[in-house]
């Protein structure tokens, strides 16, 4: 591993992260670009990008870039976006699914709390579950992003097809599927909103009466009550269907909300 500090692009399918790994892996920004929401209209690549590197950068840090399933569905789309990261003296790589899964098993492994649980690593275009002791993983072509647009969960709460929604997933998660982590953010959208943690684990109950809450709201107000970018929550509905799904799969009582993401596993492996 080289010395010195460096700067993580994670240019995810929904939305694009930001990281700096020095003595640990600090989020610095996020700005939800909805790729695949744009119908191939790229034009907000370049600016995302700038904006996310508008942070000091010193002259000795380094820079790597990595893309997900967006990328992998549209070459051109990668291609682009590798000939931006260069521009900026970004190093850039599309990840596999199996490399995705790889990365977020690397960065909960030391962690002796995750040792027992499936890790869901969900992102705007695809599923990543990664059972414990590194069984083989499940990978599912669907993400936040694909759930928005088939199932109307932006739309007026009155139009959202939450309940078909939660049914669907629940029909591609593994039969396997046990107590989990859900990664990517979640523990500090829960404690933004206030949902009642205990030791570390989020009773089903309630987070089911938390995302009934979220499922009424209207677009406008949850886009206005975002721990990150005001887009971010735009993801929020799809999200919770995907937990509520999980939680009914698994028949557990509870599940584990963590903010690690692929970045803190790829750090392991520079």
């Amino acid at each position: 591993m080289q010395n010195g500090s460096r700067l993580i692009l994670d240019l995810g399918s929904h939305s694009a992260k930001i990281y700096r790994h020095d003595s640990s892996v600090n989020l610095l920004g996020v700005v939800t670009w909805e790729l695949l929401e744009l119908s191939e209209n790229w034009e907000v690549l370049e600016r995302t990008i700038r904006t996310l590197l508008g942070f000091r950068i010193p002259s000795d840090e380094t820079i790597h870039a990595v893309g997900t399933e967006a990328m992998r569905r549209f070459p051109m789309l990668a291609a682009r976006v590798a000939e931006i990261c260069r521009y900026f003296g970004a190093e850039y790589r599309t990840l596999s699914q199996a490399d995705e899964a790889s990365l977020i098993y690397r960065a909960i492994q030391e962690e002796g709390e995750f040792s027992q649980l499936d890790i869901l690593n969900v992102g705007g275009g695809s599923i990543q579950i990664y059972s414990p002791g590194g069984k083989p993983s499940t990978l599912l072509r669907f993400g936040i992003s694909d759930l928005i647009g088939r199932f109307k969960l932006n739309s007026d709460p009155s139009a959202r097809r939450t309940e078909e929604c939660v049914a669907y997933v629940k029909g591609e998660l593994p039969s396997t599927l046990s107590r989990f982590a859900y990664t990517g953010g979640e523990l500090t959208y829960l404690r933004a909103f206030g949902v009642p943690l205990h030791d570390g684990k989020c009773a089903a109950k309630d987070f089911l009466d938390f995302a009934d809450a979220i499922a009424k709201m209207p677009l406008e107000r949850l886009v206005g009550q975002s721990p990150y970018d005001p887009k971010w929550m735009k993801g929020a509905v799809a999200s919770n269907c995907i937990v509520r799904a999980a939680l009914e799969k698994s028949l557990s009582n509870d599940f584990k909300p963590t903010d690690f993401n692929i970045a803190h596993g790829w750090v392991k492996v520079l």
